[in-house]
């Protein structure tokens, strides 16, 4: 749970006037997530949490729960049409502009088109390009941002306002079996979106940027920093990747201008970001 705890922690201290309460499925309670955050979670306990099932790996067998059946457990009692917000645990939140966002909340849930039916307010990796989206196909909101469709679900598992029905739809496809969450990639792309429901992307980048939590059971370097920044504790079980993995970064301003890092840095950002964790470990390792 400490990834949802940390997910979660970056909800209520960037985005302070969030509307959300957070659905937990469980196996065993978390006890900790109702003490820190009150109302502001809901645990639901789930038979497909509980279980665990063996898959073999080159490095040895691993168990997983049965990711497809806990999704839809969670949906079957939400009308299709309903707006939900998909935040799975595997991504938080970095940078974002509360009052931005909010207004985006406030005319999505009251769009009267069903057929509009995802709206995802970061264009990161990879729907940055354009071969994923139909650009003569757009949609504005009322302070006139630019929505274009997508052509695919690329991007999926970015946090995004979506209708039940898309998720019902998506999951449905995937197999019975026991898999790994990192599978679901190879499993969207082979799932064409229905015609009765268009998903949309923001075409400029301007109000939220998210990082990735784990790649390959390893926690990010960017994970691992926001952790030290947040006083988490970084589990001894987990080991740290030498990745950056961060969606839709905001642009650098200063005095309400945008400044343009030169290519060195943007290309070797990474490595000065190594070079700072490494850091940071050892000195936290020293203590």
């Amino acid at each position: 749970m400490f990834i949802v705890d940390h997910m979660i922690h970056t909800y209520q201290k960037f985005w302070y006037n969030n509307p959300f309460v957070f659905i937990v499925p469980y196996g065993k309670y978390a006890h900790n997530l109702h003490e820190k955050y009150g109302k502001k979670v809901e645990l639901i306990e789930t038979e497909s949490e509980k279980l665990f099932y063996p898959i073999k790996t080159d490095k040895g067998t691993k168990k997983v729960s049965l990711i497809k059946k806990t999704v839809l457990s969670l949906l079957e009692n939400i009308p299709d049409e309903e707006w939900i917000y998909w935040c799975i645990d595997d991504k938080y939140l970095i940078q974002i502009k509360p009052e931005k966002v909010i207004k985006l909340y406030l005319w999505i849930k009251n769009i009267q088109d069903l057929s509009i039916s995802g709206i995802c307010f970061c264009r990161g990796f990879p729907l940055a390009n354009n071969q994923n989206l139909k650009l003569d196909s757009k949609i504005y909101s009322p302070d006139g941002e630019v929505f274009l469709e997508r052509k695919n679900y690329e991007q999926i598992f970015c946090h995004q306002f979506v209708r039940a029905k898309v998720l019902k739809t998506l999951f449905a496809t995937f197999p019975d079996r026991p898999f790994f969450p990192k599978e679901m990639d190879d499993f969207h792309r082979q799932v064409k979106i229905p015609n009765n429901q268009k998903l949309y992307v923001i075409k400029e980048n301007n109000m939220v940027s998210f990082g990735e939590s784990t790649i390959a059971g390893k926690l990010t370097l960017n994970c691992t920093l926001s952790f030290q920044k947040h006083r988490f504790e970084i589990p001894q079980n987990y080991e740290i990747s030498d990745r950056r993995m961060i969606f839709g970064e905001l642009p650098i301003t200063l005095w309400g201008k945008k400044i343009v890092l030169p290519e060195y840095l943007k290309k070797n950002q990474h490595k000065f970001d190594g070079q700072y964790i490494k850091y940071k470990i050892k000195k936290l390792l020293a203590h």
